[in-house]
């Protein structure tokens, strides 16, 4: 799966295109009256400006080059401090049974953003990291009152299957493959490695199947 395009909203457009378009450096950040559109490798993340609902978080994934985590790492702690994930400050997420490695950081507007070294994919870089070292959007996270039942509505609609490596449970599951994820969370479960409770604030997504069939979703 791919995630085309990810729409999300904010209480603070400004904040935004500041720590993405300035500080972050994406060339490709577009800021119009109510909206932020950032290029992000071969997808397109949206912020929408929003007066209703105040501080709206969400959790996203970034796919970076794998042989390029380190590097990743300087980078961004140049601009935003990684996240400590236990008591001992380690940074690096670990995940096994994906065979990938991730960081995490919060963004100046609350959400939790994450880079992703995903082994599986054949996206090493020769070029020392950058902003353009971001290839795509990785993951985005979708919450819900019950994930058994958005499991079984998304392999009917979009015959999308559970992430193979991962393993299921009543409150979280991811759907989807390497190249694309939905994380599906229950309200208030933590987002990792935060003690942030995941809400459900609208977001609007495009993607694209493993059978090239493009679909657009509004939560």
């Amino acid at each position: 799966m791919k995630l085309l395009e990810v729409k999300l909203l904010t209480d603070n457009l400004s904040l935004a295109e500041k720590f993405y378009g300035k500080q972050l450096g994406f060339t490709r950040c577009h800021l119009s009256a109510d909206e932020l559109q950032i290029e992000m490798g071969s997808s397109v993340l949206i912020f929408r400006q929003t007066k209703e609902i105040k501080k709206p978080v969400y959790h996203f994934a970034l796919n970076i080059p794998n042989n390029r985590l380190n590097e990743a790492i300087d980078w961004i702690s140049a601009i935003a401090s990684p996240l400590k994930l236990n008591s001992q400050g380690e940074i690096i997420a670990d995940f096994r049974n994906w065979n990938a490695k991730s960081i995490y950081f919060i963004d100046p507007i609350g959400n939790i953003v994450e880079f992703i070294a995903r082994f599986n994919l054949p996206n090493q870089s020769t070029e020392p990291f950058s902003v353009k070292s971001i290839l795509t959007i990785s993951e985005i996270g979708l919450v819900v009152n019950v994930v058994k039942n958005t499991v079984l509505e998304f392999a009917d609609r979009f015959a999308l299957d559970i992430f193979v490596p991962s393993t299921s449970t009543e409150q979280f599951a991811a759907l989807g493959n390497d190249e694309g994820l939905f994380i599906v969370s229950e309200k208030n479960r933590h987002w990792y490695p935060t003690m942030i409770n995941a809400q459900p604030f609208p977001l609007e997504i495009k993607f694209e199947t493993d059978n090239n069939v493009v679909y657009n979703l509004s939560i």
